[in-house]
């Protein structure tokens, strides 16, 4: 969000922000704490002559930000707002691995993960492997509260038999070890 008070047409009002009239900004930035280059802008200009997308305004920003990654498989990372299965199966076939916080809420997350309501500690998880995309994995765990995330990242290895499964299965993983300093 960019402060802006003046006339402009695509001027955003969001009455709940700290910065209330402003112009809507998504980036691609570089992770390197080196560089920290912002590679890539769209400036948001309000809804489009159609006004309705097929798979929501944050599939439309990321995936017109990483175009230009395709076939690379680069890493990128977004927010709850932009995670969706639906867009990290479309990155993930244009070449292109992804991670994300996700909403419990969104359409084909794990059933069972979204009624879990409360894990026993702080530090549980549990995991769940998509059996239509193999290296999409569902990972939720207790931090203060419950955190999610969708990834294809990693790519697990599953035991058992996945045919006993219909949407997504348990796979076995070894666990990542925590660093307290």
């Amino acid at each position: 969000m960019i402060a802006f008070t003046g006339r402009l047409s695509f001027k955003q009002y969001l009455p709940a922000k700290p910065i209330k009239r402003a112009i809507k900004v998504w980036m691609r930035c570089d992770s390197i704490p080196e560089s920290c280059y912002l590679n890539k802008f769209n400036i948001y200009l309000g809804k489009g002559e159609g006004g309705v997308t097929e798979h929501g305004l944050g599939y439309n920003v990321v995936t017109s930000l990483c175009q230009s990654l395709h076939g690379k498989y680069h890493h990128v990372f977004f927010d709850n707002y932009f995670t969706s299965k639906k867009l990290m199966e479309n990155l993930l076939n244009n070449g292109v691995y992804s991670a994300g916080t996700v909403r419990q809420n969104r359409c084909g997350f794990p059933e069972d993960l979204k009624r879990v309501k409360k894990l026993l500690a702080r530090g549980d998880r549990l995991l769940r492997q998509s059996t239509d995309t193999n290296n999409l994995t569902a990972t939720i765990w207790m931090d203060r509260k419950i955190v999610s995330v969708l990834s294809t990242l990693s790519k697990p290895d599953s035991q058992g038999n996945p045919a006993a499964y219909t949407q997504w299965k348990h796979p076995a993983i070894a666990a990542p070890f925590r660093v307290d300093l």
